[in-house]
């Protein structure tokens, strides 16, 4: 399991995945596209309805605490 702080894991009080990104044997279920400031993180996959989803015009971008901190930290 990646280790990130509770205080992350507790922002994402929202994950209707059961946190499976943080699994390690697994790829995140979201490849993130592209990334700005380490703020904006575009998707360019994504397997269903996710509640950290914000759609901006054709892209996807990913809100959701959890995700961002695995790409910023560990750059998956």
């Amino acid at each position: 399991m990646f280790e990130l702080s509770g205080e992350i894991i507790a922002k994402a009080n929202k994950c209707k995945r059961n946190y499976a990104c943080l699994n390690e044997k697994t790829p995140p279920l979201c490849s993130v596209s592209d990334c700005v400031n380490c703020e904006i993180h575009f998707i360019s996959t994504q397997t269903s309805y996710c509640p950290y989803f914000l759609y901006f015009a054709d892209e996807v971008i990913c809100t959701c605490p959890v995700r961002k901190e695995l790409f910023n930290k560990f750059k998956i």
